[in-house]
């Protein structure tokens, strides 16, 4: 924590080139590499910063809403011990992680997100999976709801193969469609601001499992990175600049055809 507050007072000298006033924010999931986000915000909310909509899927939903919540530090970092206690006590990754929502947030938290972020998950279809953003939550159960379906991959960081239903719909971690929300730079009306948490290096074994008692140097890592991309010294592979001049890569849509007909043949057998 400490560190995190002298390179703050630090960077404060520098000069930061702000490429385009008006953007979206995209944050990709990438489990416990979401703590390298805190610094990144740390450095948004320095800046004055805003951009018109927060938009995050699987771990990144879940640090969008803390950042919207104006949640400490100290609470951010308290939600990884909490998660760490409900694990060994037995609870999947997905259940430590909504127990910790339910501790954690405001109870108006669902007031303060509605029209200010997306959160992006995979709607389960017959035989497929669609891409799906929730904007409006009712109630804190809404909002609570819409990231247990972001961070739900059945047999990795949930138990439940059914997924949660939202509106009717069965939906799950956002990674199904895209690990990165991004929209299409051609079609998409504002420029987007990328962060691509999968990119951030960190041990494998960590990702998924709370073990590293060292976790504020990721949100170190994150703060001195982003002053680096700010100030332009340096490209960057975890942030970057989505503008309309982009085209964006082919992708396979194996995975969207062959998952979810796995899952469900599975669930005709429980």
């Amino acid at each position: 924590m400490e560190l995190l507050e002298l390179f703050e007072k630090n960077i404060l000298t520098e000069n930061f080139n702000i490429k385009h006033s008006n953007f979206d924010l995209i944050v990709g999931g990438g489990g416990f590499r979401c703590y390298y986000h805190l610094g990144f915000f740390r450095l948004l909310k320095k800046m004055n910063y805003n951009p018109r909509y927060f938009i995050g899927t699987s771990s990144g939903a879940i640090s969008i809403v803390y950042y919207i919540c104006r949640l400490t530090d100290e609470q951010i970092f308290n939600t990884y011990d909490i998660i760490q206690a409900y694990m060994q006590s037995g609870f999947c990754l997905h259940d430590a992680a909504v127990q910790a929502l339910h501790i954690i947030l405001p109870s108006n938290a669902h007031e303060i997100c509605s029209g200010k972020i997306k959160i992006f998950v995979s709607e389960l279809q017959w035989f497929s999976f669609t891409k799906k953003y929730i904007d409006h939550f009712e109630t804190l159960d809404d909002l609570i709801n819409s990231i247990s379906a972001s961070i739900n991959i059945p047999w990795l960081t949930s138990n439940n193969i059914f997924g949660t239903i939202i509106n009717g719909s069965r939906c799950y971690d956002g990674c199904f469609t895209s690990i990165v929300p991004i929209f299409c730079p051609q079609t998409h009306d504002l420029n987007q601001l990328v962060l691509l948490t999968h990119r951030v290096n960190y041990p494998k074994r960590l990702t998924l499992w709370p073990g590293d008692s060292h976790i504020y140097l990721l949100a170190l890592k994150g703060l001195i990175e982003a002053k680096d991309f700010f100030t332009n010294k340096s490209e960057h592979d975890i942030i970057k600049w989505i503008d309309k001049k982009h085209k964006p890569r082919s992708k396979s849509k194996y995975k969207l055809i062959i998952i979810p007909s796995l899952m469900f043949i599975y669930s005709l057998f429980i």
